[in-house]
């Protein structure tokens, strides 16, 4: 621990609550024994550091305790070598072949020749490799697949750290890591021929990476015979930062445009179908006129189509995995948690982190796990399976919930094809599916046991009870995920033989944790039937100061880092120095740092407390005065402004102070406007927006759908299907959410700013559109083209009152018909943004 003003806090607290519990006299506050300076503070830290240094030459030092962790754990394995001035002949060449490099050969790209080595011969560079035996092994058990992804900024240097990640049957867990001076083929390469050397049983199936040639090209020569895939979240990425570069040239409907057909093509689950939506893209207009798409298409994406479609994908291809969000995951949870208070920006300090808290504390959840979600340690529930026992949680669930939804299943929706081969209609559209099994004819015969072996056996779907702990501590960190389940009724006794106290478990933190929330679920369930206006505004305000007195508790983590004065030798090559202050030049030709424009924006925007990158609009005085005098009539029903059919009253606009709740005639009123605007855009997203009345019609007195009987005169006059969205505002009882019809990528979602998904309202929309396209149109309406509700719900903006979901969903019409990413928040001006 390096943070001086954490430890002073720290300091603080034991001699105020743990002198005090012990009856003595509290000492003062200006005496220096117990209240010591920050000064005399640091330099204890400092002398710590200087403790446990064996040589102040980084490199020397991290040396020095490599050796020293060899006689900790005596089964890790270690290879370092320091980085000099000295040259030697390289031990890897890795050819780089245009016929099967896996990306295309451009102008930019870090290969001078083709057919040429990367290089012959090379300094001899930094190079740490480690992995422990727990490590190996889960390698060993889950090693078909492997993520592999770098990150930097974790030191003083300007040194990439590579992990090797596996997805296990409890989450993500690195299986090895190293450090190379520099993200080049050759030493990426050395790097994975040690790992492949010290697991000689390692022959993966599958790697999932960036768009990295230098990756691609070294596992390409250490793996050849295993296919690359790209992260589909990264190349999504890649897309739309593309399309949105203003030399690029493509209008919001040419971007929309673009996008979809490349969706398309990842998304198309055959060969022949990718070959079509690829004739489709071409025939596009914006294929045809810009050759900005077509260069940027034909030589970075669709020359590489077998690393990121999905037609591509062969068969046994189970494990779950697209990106490798679950690296970043690991890599944002080693720089913001474990390095923040202990780093000090030195190699040593970051590689004793790793190797003796995050590698350790990430195995040690594993094992955890594994024993947790046994039957060792709870009863399973009798309703549940016995095939489904002493498996990982998030299966179980899965299987109940889907056992659950097949029961509307009967004969009519299934159809024999011969042995072990089956044919299934989908439960919202008029699809089939086929499903193959095994050998045997008879459905009503199939159980968990005729399944293939390799499947129930598959170590992403049961438990390691090689490693699983008998006896997990359970800490005050531990949360409602570990500990309790719907399908686990009671907890193994061995609890009770854990301490001779008799003091019940629940008097921990962590009891006191998960009680709490529990009290705040069943709050949340109340919340949506409570219809006492006046209740509901009270336990908001109670919230909120909970809320605060919670998040007034937590330590602050504004620590201050000690940067320590390293020495070079003379024979010894200084590692490379992260670039901190990079220079850019304005228009004017001056030179300023990044950080200086940074901070420059932030003081330009600073008055904008609900936007990160947009500029929202904000009421004048002028206007805020008007707003407050109408607010002050006593008449509510003034007329206040009279268009598109509504009129707008002052208890309309009452609505919009502070605590209160939207109604239809603001949000209508609003939406309207929304449609106006997009209208009078000539190039813009054409967009139509449908009443809050549409979507109860459209429903029957059971809440399922009525038929398009019931609203067929509401778009008597317009055809939805020449419009690019189609917004259909939902009133949800006591609370407001958005729906969204997007033509373009043939979408239906649900955008809610409490998180809910409202994946049935998707399905009656669908249905629908069948129904509006059966009548208005002659073609067929392709429903199995179309992608209902998948949107992740932590990827829009949540409200963190119960009051401001209608303007939540005003915000969400707003952005969406301008085609900008949702990258609002909800700040202190959070009303009267229209």
């Amino acid at each position: 621990m390096t943070s001086v003003p954490f430890l002073k806090r720290v300091l603080k607290t034991f001699v105020q609550k743990e002198l005090s519990c012990m009856g003595s006299v509290l000492p003062h506050p200006q005496d220096p024994s117990y209240y010591p300076s920050s000064h005399v503070i640091q330099n204890h830290v400092h002398q710590a550091l200087l403790a446990g240094k064996y040589s102040g030459f980084d490199q020397l030092q991290l040396e020095k305790k490599i050796d020293e962790w060899k006689l900790t754990d005596s089964g890790a394995q270690f290879f370092f070598r320091q980085c000099t001035e000295n040259y030697r002949q390289t031990e890897i060449h890795v050819e780089v072949n245009a016929q099967r490099s896996g990306f295309p050969v451009t102008e930019d790209s870090d290969f001078e020749e083709i057919h040429t080595p990367e290089t012959t011969t090379s300094q001899e560079t930094f190079l740490f490799i480690h992995q422990n035996i727990q490590q190996q092994h889960l390698l060993k058990r889950y090693g078909d697949m492997v993520l592999l992804d770098a990150t930097y900024r974790t030191t003083k240097y300007a040194l990439p750290l590579f992990l090797v990640v596996v997805r296990t049957n409890v989450g993500y867990k690195p299986v090895a890591e190293f450090i190379c001076e520099n993200e080049t083929t050759t030493a990426i390469a050395e790097a994975l021929t040690i790992l492949k050397q010290w697991n000689l049983h390692w022959e993966p199936k599958y790697f999932m990476l960036d768009y990295s040639q230098q990756e691609f090209q070294a596992l390409d020569h250490t793996f050849p015979n295993a296919q690359k895939y790209l992260c589909s979240f990264h190349r999504e990425q890649a897309w739309i930062r593309w399309t949105r570069q203003a030399k690029n040239k493509l209008s919001l409907s040419e971007q929309s445009e673009l996008l979809g057909h490349l969706r398309e093509i990842a998304s198309a689950p055959s060969e022949s179908s990718c070959d079509r939506e690829v004739d489709r893209l071409k025939e596009s207009n914006v294929y045809k006129k810009s050759f900005e798409v077509r260069h940027y298409v034909d030589t970075r994406w669709l020359c590489i189509r077998e690393r990121w479609c999905r037609a591509f994908v062969p068969q046994g291809f189970s494990v779950a995995v697209t990106t490798n969000n679950g690296v970043e995951a690991l890599n944002k949870s080693l720089k913001s948690f474990y390095l923040k208070f202990s780093g000090t920006g030195s190699l040593t300090s970051l590689l004793e982190t790793m190797i003796c808290d995050f590698i350790p504390e990430q195995l040690l959840s594993y094992r955890r796990l594994n024993f947790i979600y046994s039957s060792e340690c709870k009863a399973y529930n009798p309703d549940v399976p016995m095939f489904l026992r002493d498996r990982p949680r998030s299966f179980v669930k899965h299987c109940l919930n889907s056992i659950q939804a097949a029961s509307i299943y009967t004969k009519e929706h299934v159809e024999v094809l011969g042995k072990e081969s089956f044919k299934v209609k989908s439960e919202t559209t008029s699809a089939w599916y086929r499903v193959e099994l095994g050998d045997s004819e008879r459905h009503s015969d199939k159980t968990w046991g005729d399944l293939s072996p390799v499947y129930c056996r598959s170590p992403y779907i049961t438990l390691d009870f090689s490693v699983a702990l008998t006896n997990p501590p359970i800490t005050e960190n531990s949360t409602q995920e570990d500990f309790s389940s719907d399908f686990c009724v009671s907890p193994f006794p061995y609890q009770s033989k854990q301490t001779h106290n008799s003091e019940p478990q629940s008097t921990g933190v962590g009891a006191d944790q998960q009680r709490l929330r529990e009290e705040l679920k069943q709050l949340h369930d109340v919340s949506y039937m409570c219809t006492d206006k006046e209740a509901i505004q009270n336990a908001s305000c109670v919230v909120h100061e909970l809320c605060k007195t919670l998040k007034d508790s937590l330590p602050k983590d504004h620590g201050l880092v000690l940067q320590q004065q390293e020495t070079v030798k003379p024979n010894l090559r200084a590692l490379p120095s992260r670039c901190k202050k990079a220079k850019q030049k304005t228009s004017c030709g001056v030179e300023v740092s990044v950080e200086e424009t940074r901070k420059a924006s932030t003081l330009i925007h600073s008055d904008n407390l609900v936007n990160h990158g947009e500029n929202l609009p904000r009421l004048t005085q002028d206007m805020a005065s008007e707003v407050r005098h109408i607010l002050k009539q006593d008449d509510p029903n003034m007329v206040i402004s009279t268009a598109f059919k509504l009129c707008i009253r002052q208890s309309d606009l009452a609505t919009l102070e502070e605590g209160s709740w939207l109604n239809d005639m603001v949000i209508n009123f609003y939406l309207s406007l929304i449609m106006k605007r997009s209208n009078e855009q000539q190039e813009g997203i054409k967009v139509y927006c449908l009443s809050t009345f549409f979507y109860p019609k459209l429903l029957s007195s059971d809440g399922h759908f009525a038929g398009h009987a019931a609203v067929k005169k509401w778009t008597k006059t317009v055809d939805l299907f020449l419009c690019d969205l189609v917004l259909v505002p939902l009133h949800l009882g006591l609370h407001w959410a958005l729906a969204v019809i997007d033509f373009k990528s043939q979408t239906i979602q649900c955008y809610d700013s409490m998180g809910q998904r409202h994946d049935d309202i998707c399905h009656i929309l669908l249905k629908y559109l069948m129904e509006e396209n059966k009548i208005k149109k002659a073609c067929c309406f392709e429903a199995s083209r179309w992608t209902i509700g998948r949107m992740r719900t932590n990827a829009i903006p949540k409200q963190t009152n119960g009051n401001d979901c209608g303007v939540f969903i005003c915000k969400y019409a707003d952005f969406l018909s301008q085609g900008k990413p949702l990258t609002f928040r909800q700040g202190l001006h959070a009303r009267y943004l229209s």
